[in-house]
């Protein structure tokens, strides 16, 4: 997958483009249209917004940090609690990402979560 690139994506024939936060999914709802076949995920909400676009666009949403995490882009931690909400009330699978490791990971068995992203710390 390329991020946020769509035509890059098909210059160098990835099999899908992983999209920024978007609450009306432009990119996500377009492309979708183009390459009906890619895999298209976006990076989630984590606050009070809401979605402005049909997510069945989606193959899935990255949503970050659910942990305190080092990444220069992670944000603050929204916890294991606020990441089943997100997971409960939405309709689209959901990866947790951020602060991810194999101490914090088993704290998200039923969750909802679809899977787990992370870096490092896995080991």
């Amino acid at each position: 997958m390329i991020g946020d690139d769509p035509e890059l994506a098909i210059a160098s024939g990835a099999d899908g483009v992983h999209f920024k936060r978007d609450a009306y999914l432009r990119g996500p709802i377009s492309w979708r249209n183009h390459c009906p076949d890619w895999l298209i995920t976006m990076a989630g909400m984590k606050g009070p917004q809401t979605y402005q676009g049909n997510l069945s666009c989606l193959d899935g949403l990255l949503v970050s940090s659910v942990f305190e995490s080092q990444s220069p882009s992670a944000g603050p931690a929204i916890g294991v609690g606020a990441f089943k909400e997100i997971c409960r009330t939405l309709t689209v699978p959901v990866f947790a990402l951020g602060g991810i490791n194999k101490q914090t990971a088993s704290d998200l068995i039923g969750s909802g979560a679809a899977g787990l992203a992370g870096v490092s710390g896995f080991i």
